[in-house]
């Protein structure tokens, strides 16, 4: 089933919500509310930026006036106190390792320790693949897999990108989909970040399935501990663009929370 929106419609509704946000906020805050667009390694940026709720909004200008982004989400006020740790969080800890990482690794090797992570990755993609029995697309996972850790060196690099076979990407969240299984209320996960119930059952499933395929003399090696639990959350923060409180609106929360439901939803379709 094709999705229902392709990538460049998406970031063409990313762009408009932004955009129509923006305008929101410069019509209806103060300038000590709109303090949200400074940057996170602003020093004089001491306390986390003020956000409206959207539910606020719409009580004092009416529905017609706000963009329908509101989503189901009953735990609304624990979910905004983890997206507040989870602010300060990338801001301390985050976002320094990554820029230190950036600083001292060539672009060269950065594209090497993506290449090694996502093909790791694969082996998700067929599991899931196989449990949604989708064998057309856990056999090409499979060869991807097995040409990118052989004359790929160990997954460094992706030559079977280049002879058209592009990377396939399925994980439990989406194979519970598959079957029926509704996303339930959104949550939001300490470090990790967005989520619904039926994706977080997804991510601690994942993470089992993987841990178990990997053999005990690699997982008990402090090596394979410094890549898993170190370089590799480092790696996907680097090429992860999102940054806290810089999309230019006071309802970033509601924002994310929705952009999060879309895209979890094209996923399940594709």
């Amino acid at each position: 089933m094709k999705p229902l929106l392709d990538h460049g419609r998406l970031f063409v509704l990313i762009a408009v919500l932004l955009g129509s946000l923006g305008a929101c906020a410069g019509q209806r805050v103060s300038g000590d509310e709109m303090t949200l667009t400074a940057s996170p390694a602003d020093p004089s940026l001491n306390e986390i930026p003020a956000e409206r709720s959207l539910e606020a909004a719409v009580d004092e200008q009416g529905a017609h006036n706000v963009l329908p982004l509101v989503v189901y989400d009953p735990i609304e006020p624990l979910n905004r106190g983890i997206y507040a740790f989870n602010y300060q969080f990338d801001r301390y800890v985050f976002i320094p390792l990554v820029n230190a990482y950036d600083f001292v690794t060539p672009v060269y090797v950065q594209q090497r320790v993506t290449n090694f992570f996502t093909n790791l990755g694969e082996v998700s993609t067929f599991a899931n693949a196989m449990f949604q029995l989708r064998f057309d697309v856990a056999s090409e996972t499979f060869m991807r897999f097995l040409i990118n850790s052989t004359l790929g060196v160990a997954g460094l690099y992706d030559p079977m990108t280049a002879l058209g076979a592009p990377r396939r990407t399925e994980d439990f969240g989406q194979t519970l989909a598959y079957w029926g299984t509704p996303d339930g209320p959104y949550v939001v996960l300490p470090l990790w970040g967005p989520s619904n119930a039926r994706d977080t059952v997804g991510i601690v499933t994942d993470s089992v399935i993987f841990n178990s395929l990997i053999p005990t003399e690699i997982s008990d090696t402090l090596a394979w501990k410094l890549l898993r639990w170190g370089l590799q959350p480092i790696e996907f923060r680097h090429r992860t663009p999102f940054r806290y409180f810089q999309s230019g609106t006071p309802f970033e929360y509601d924002l994310v929370r929705y952009l999060y439901t879309k895209k979890r939803e094209i996923e399940v379709l594709r």
